[in-house]
This record gives structure tokens, C-alpha cells and sequence, in this order.
């Protein structure tokens, strides 16, 4: 959940200070000077420190009954359990609130810093999470946020009766949008005002009844008002009005609430830019940090309203469909958005919500843009060319004709005259190499940034396709794969000499803290590609490194090579003379059991290779397997149950070709050895002698 949380913070806020008293869910409290407010959400609104690297966030109070320890310990548990602590936390209290601070370890190799304080006042429970991505920055904004927590006053929440009326076409930053749980939150109005959004877990609070239960609910056109959106209600639909957030909702009649299934309307905002900028931000924002699973699809509508349709999964797993509509007149502009986790839903009632959409009235648009062909967003193929986002030119990204061809089990081949391509480039200044060989990683001697070059590999399908939907994020290692993305990649198209295709995405990740930039580049040769992956924590690392990694991009070249013999088969006559047990000696990973977890030793240990006469390989550390007789070992089982170390192998012109498997997602391990002396072997530079 914290992760979540501090997504919120926008790092390219105005840093305007304040002096005057601010709400806050039920807190009132002054803003320390420099900092600067950004009201993302009902749930959380967050203040950022001039550095920008601290935030206080502000989580929406909640009705509570128990103790204040209990409270803050619930609390503490749901905003780190997904975070690694590097030691004990700290308890403590500051005048009526409870506090916890501790430090935790990322994923990257950086920190987190982080105090929570909790409060229960007038059975409401309230919290605000100062954040700090380090111990200087934590150390630093301490105090500052110390002077915050000082000046907070409670104020007990209004009982407010809400009413079926139409909606204010008064701004709000706090409407909720239909969905189910764990939905993203909907888009964003770009500078002037933040729009509304979902929830930390995604669902809508239920919507407050009308004053009469058994009143028939109005029309959305009873009380039409010039300045919004005019939308009438689907026959048969309900109609709930939000009195805090001044958004509407029309629930279908199949469904039990908005949770399910639903068209929001939310209130108008002031915007003076144009309608398909708009359009883009809040789309962005309803995307950020989601996985697409087909394109975006993006038209436009009589009258000015512009709409796209998308298909995603969330960083929890969840799966949802959502049709977004936006118009902008004037200085103002207006979002709606049908949206559920269902299909049934979606194709049920999502015809009709998009039928009174297309009829919906926008307020004296000037300039409205033009009308696209008539298109049902309910019917269109997956593959519907997706809009651009973030600039981006939003052109399909076409495969080229040999992608459609499987390629074979094995990459290799029997022909003299077989080649597979291979990727080559000028390997970037000041960056240190690993030993790793998929991929090759690269990560710069000054500042923290990581280049990772995945040799060709074959794959099947629409390469294209797939990589504009899920960027290929099963080929990352498990180390640099993105998590949660800050908004819609932006892909584009280039070129390597010897590709017949190079397909690029940026795109940015944010769990915790700042967003990280991230660039990756696919290189297609026949059936077989390729792929450069960047990534900087930081925007001042990206501007410092991107001279190196621009010029190792305009370096690629994809050149051709003797394609392996295929190992299915067999080992041919000089492979089958290998048979037999090989000893070596090479470094193994112990875990220290005397130190704390995470800490170990490299300890040289016994290495076994064990081949068989018909082509099979098994390698292990310690003990010999099957005692060393490879025809009393079962390879069928080692292949289901340690993959990894399991293969086949096969000799040509004294060339040994060993072909063990990877992790999933990676391709096969292919390792290359000279043969000389037949009951000697050096493989990755550790030297075997038969045992037997």
C-alpha cells in the first residue's frame, strides 16, 4: 500500500509556500514554507518538500472505535508490508500522536525513510506519512515536518444530508469514479486543478442514498446547466449525486453499485488548453502504473467529445476495461468514464452508456475537434491502431513478415551455410561490465545507472504486438523488471543497420519515491531479436548518462554469424565419446547462518558435469549425481525438477555446444568449449577432469 500511496507525490509541483492554515481530511494544520500542496485524491493529499525528494501525505481519516495504539500499529502494518526494514523501528510520541519511523531497502539497492503519525480524536482515526527517499533528506525535512505535526488541529467532520440533485459545475478534487476494487485512480486535469480519482484500493466509497429510498431518482437533464456536460439517464439506469465530490453516477440495472459497474460524470474543471491535451493527461493518469493488455483505442464524437477505450491489468493482478470521454470549452473542461471489472458488464451495458454519451450536449464548444468515422468502441478488434500518448505518434507498431514464422525448438542448425544473427555495438565509457552473460549489464562507474543488452533470442507471433503491450517485460531480468509504471509508454520506431525492424519505448516506473526513467529498445532480425533496456532513478542521472547510452544505441549493428549445430540431434560421434562423470573446482554461494539474513559467503566447492552417450547433460555442486554413472541417472526428472541445470549438449569439429536451460522467460544458456584432451574439459573458465 505504500507504494501506492507515495505514487501520489508530484515531483513537478509549484513550490509556492503558505503561511495560512490548510485542511486535510479532518486535520487543520500550516504548511511549512517552500512546500507545496497537490490535493491528488479524497484519500491522500500530499505536501512536497523544495528538495523534492520528502512528502507528507495526508491519508483520509476513518471512523474508529479502538485505542490510538491500536490504530497506528493497524496502520503502520498495511503501509510497509510489501518493504524490507534494514533494522528495528522506532517508536515514540509527539504531543496526541503516535509515531513509528524506520529505514527500508529497495529493490535498487537505495532507501527509504519514513515516519508515520497516527491520531484518534472523536472516534476518527487519522494518519500523515512523511517520507524521504534517504537518510539526509529524512534528516533534513525532519523538523520541518515535526513544525507541520505541531500545528494540526482536529476538526470533527459535518454531518451533510446530499440530495438527488444535478451536480455543481463547481471543480473538485476529490470525486471518486466508478470501478471495482483495486482500480487504478482516473486521470489527472493537468496544472490549474487535480481531477477526481479512486481510492488506495481502488473502489469508490458507496454512494450515499437519495433523501427519499423509494424516490424514482430524476433525470440528468431535470436541471440542465449551460456550463457542464448535459447527459441523460439510460433508460432503466439509476442516478446517485455525490454532494462532496459533485459527481454523478449512473449505475446500470444489472448491477449492485458503481463498485461494479458505472458512468461517472464528474464535475467541470477550470482548463484553458486545448481538448486533446486534456484528453491525454487524464488518460495518462488513469493508466499510470497499469500493464495494457491490447492498445488503447481513441476517437473522436460529434459535438467535441473525445474518447478512448482501454483493456489493463494493475499492479495487483486485478483486470478492467474503461471507456473515457472529456470535452473541453472555453476555460473549462469535463471528464466522464464508464468503467468495471467485468466483461459482462462492459458488453452489456457499455453500449448503452456510450450511446447517451453520444448524445450528451457540450457547452458552447468554439472549437470542438473534428468528428472521426462512426466506430463502436464494444465491437473494434484488439488490434485497433491505439492512440498517441505523451507525444508519441500513436502508429501501429507492425511486425515484419518473417516474425509469423516458429521458429525451430532449437537455435541452431545442421546446414553449413546457417547463420543467426548478433548484435553488436561499442560498449559505453566510464560503465563497469558484469560477468553476466544474459544480459550483458553495464552500470555506470559515478551515478546510479544500468544498461542491459539482451542478445537475439527467437520468438513467435507478433513481436510488435506484444511489445506494445506488455513492453516484453517476461525477457527483463528479474532485477530491472518494471512494476508499476507512472503512465502510458511512449513507443516510437528507428533503425539499426542489418535489423529489419527496432521498435522503442519510454515509459517511467514509480513505486516508491520519484519515478525512475526507463528506455528499451527491440532490434527484430527474421524470427529472432533483441533488446537494449535502460534505467536511471532519477532525471539528473538520465541527463548525465544519456550522452554514453545515446552513443552505444548509435553503435548497434546486426551482423550474422555461423549458426550452433542444433543439439536435438544428438551429440554425433565425437559427443558421444564425452559420456561420463567430469570434476572441477568452482565458487559457490553459501548463506551465513552467524550473520544477519541476506549475508553469505563465495566458498570453492566440488562442480559436476555428468553427459550421457545420447546427448544429455546434468550439472550440481557437492556430490556426484547417481554416483557418477549417467546410465543410472534419470535426466527426465532432473529436466522437470531443476531445469536450470539440465540440457543437452553436441560436438562439431571439436567445438562442444552445451545447451542448458534458464530461467523462465530467458532464453536457453548456450555455452561454448574447445575440446582437446578427451578426459579433460574447460568450461566458463573452470577446468573438469573425468572422474570416471
Amino acid at each position: 500500500m505504500l507504494a501506492r500511496v507515495l505514487a501520489f507525490v508530484l515531483i513537478t509541483a509549484s513550490l509556492a509556500g503558505a503561511a495560512e492554515p490548510e485542511s486535510a481530511s479532518d486535520l487543520r494544520y500550516i504548511r511549512p514554507d517552500g512546500w507545496a500542496r497537490t490535493d491528488k485524491d479524497a484519500l491522500h493529499l500530499v505536501i512536497l518538500s523544495p528538495d523534492a525528494h520528502s512528502s507528507a501525505t495526508f491519508i483520509a481519516g476513518q471512523d474508529f472505535s479502538g485505542t490510538p495504539e491500536t490504530w497506528h500499529d493497524q496502520l503502520w502494518k498495511e503501509l510497509t508490508s510489501d518493504l524490507t526494514p534494514r533494522a528495528s523501528a522506532t517508536p515514540g510520541k509527539r504531543g496526541d500522536f503516535q509515531t513509528t519511523w524506520a529505514a527500508f531497502n529497495k529493490a535498487d539497492g537505495t532507501q527509504s525513510w519514513i515516519c508515520l503519525y497516527t491520531l484518534v480524536k472523536s472516534g476518527r482515526g487519522e494518519g500523515v506519512l512523511f517520507w524521504a527517499d534517504g537518510e539526509e533528506p529524512f534528516r533534513a525535512n525532519f523538523a520541518a515536518v515535526n513544525r507541520l505535526i505541531d500545528s494540526v488541529t482536529f476538526v470533527p467532520p459535518e454531518k451533510t444530508a446530499v440530495a438527488a440533485s444535478p451536480p455543481s459545475n463547481e471543480p473538485a478534487a476529490d470525486a471518486n469514479p466508478p470501478g471495482v476494487a483495486d482500480a487504478p485512480p482516473p486521470p489527472a486535469p493537468p496544472e490549474k486543478s487535480e481531477p477526481p480519482s479512486l481510492p488506495e484500493n481502488g473502489a469508490p466509497p458507496a454512494p450515499p442514498p437519495s433523501s427519499s429510498p423509494d424516490a424514482a431518482p430524476p433525470a440528468a437533464t431535470d436541471a440542465p446547466q449551460s456550463t457542464e456536460l448535459t447527459v441523460e439517464v439510460p433508460p432503466g439506469w439509476s442516478r446517485t449525486d455525490d454532494a462532496k465530490t459533485r459527481t454523478t453516477y449512473l449505475i446500470p440495472p444489472d448491477s449492485r453499485s458503481v463498485r461494479e459497474a458505472g458512468l461517472a460524470i464528474f464535475p467541470v474543471l477550470n482548463y484553458d488548453g486545448s481538448a486533446q491535451r486534456f484528453h491525454a493527461k487524464m488518460l495518462n493518469t488513469a493508466l499510470r502504473g497499469c500493464q495494457l493488455l491490447e492498445p488503447v483505442r481513441s476517437g473522436s464524437l460529434a459535438g467535441g467529445l473525445l474518447v478512448s477505450v482501454a483493456h489493463y491489468t494493475t499492479p495487483r493482478g486485478g483486470s478492467f476495461r474503461f471507456v473515457l470521454y472529456t470535452a473541453q470549452w472555453g476555460t473549462h473542461a469535463q471528464a466522464a468514464m464508464f468503467a468495471t471489472a467485468r466483461d459482462n458488464f462492459f458488453n452489456n451495458d457499455g453500449p448503452a452508456a456510450d450511446a447517451v454519451m453520444r448524445r450528451a450536449q457540450v457547452p458552447t464548444a468554439a472549437n470542438p475537434p473534428a468528428p472521426a468515422a462512426p466506430v463502436s468502441f464494444f465491437d473494434a478488434p484488439a488490434s485497433a491502431t491505439p492512440p498517441g500518448v505523451n507525444g508519441s505518434s500513436g502508429a501501429a507498431l507492425s511486425a515484419p513478415p518473417p516474425a509469423s514464422a516458429p521458429p525451430a525448438a532449437s537455435t541452431g542448425g545442421d546446414n553449413p551455410g546457417d547463420t543467426v544473427p548478433v548484435l553488436n555495438y561499442a560498449e559505453p565509457a566510464n560503465f563497469y561490465r558484469g560477468g553476466s552473460k544474459y544480459p550483458y549489464e553495464y552500470t555506470c562507474n559515478d551515478i546510479n545507472f544500468a544498461i542491459c543488452v539482451y542478445p537475439f533470442r527467437p520468438f513467435t507471433g507478433d513481436i510488435a504486438a506484444t511489445f506494445q503491450q506488455n513492453l516484453l517485460r517476461d525477457w527483463v531480468d528479474v532485477r530491472y523488471r518494471e512494476e508499476a509504471l507512472a503512465g502510458p509508454p511512449q513507443f516510437g520506431q528507428d533503425r539499426v543497420p542489418g535489423a529489419d525492424a527496432v521498435y522503442e519505448a519510454r515509459f517511467q516506473e514509480q513505486i516508491v519515491g520519484p519515478a525512475s526513467l526507463r528506455m528499451r529498445v527491440l532490434i527484430v532480425a527474421g524470427n529472432m531479436a533483441a533488446m537494449v533496456d535502460a534505467k536511471a532513478p532519477t532525471a539528473f542521472a538520465w541527463q548525465k548518462e544519456a550522452p554514453a547510452l545515446q552513443a552505444l544505441l548509435a553503435s548497434l549493428r546486426v551482423d550474422r554469424k555461423a549458426a550452433p549445430p542444433s543439439v536435438t540431434s544428438g551429440p554425433g560421434p565425437e559427443g558421444a565419446a564425452l559420456a561420463g562423470l567430469y570434476v572441477g573446482t568452482k565458487l559457490k554461494y553459501m548463506v551465513n547462518l552467524n550473520r544477519m539474513a541476506g549475508f553469505g559467503d563465495t566458498v570453492p566447492a566440488r562442480h559436476f558435469y555428468l553427459f550421457s552417450a545420447d546427448g544429455r547433460v546434468f550439472r550440481c555442486y557437492d556430490n556426484p549425481p547417481a554416483g557418477g554413472d549417467w546410465r543410472q541417472f534419470d535426466f527426465d526428472s532432473a529436466q522437470r525438477d531443476d531445469p536450470i541445470n539440465s540440457g543437452r549438449f553436441t560436438v562439431r569439429d571439436r567445438q562442444l555446444y552445451l545447451e542448458m536451460g534458464s530461467q523462465p522467460g530467458q532464453p536457453p544458456n548456450v555455452i561454448t568449449a574447445t575440446l582437446g584432451d578427451p578426459n579433460e574439459l574447460e568450461i566458463e573458465s573452470v577446468k573438469y577432469v573425468r572422474s570416471r
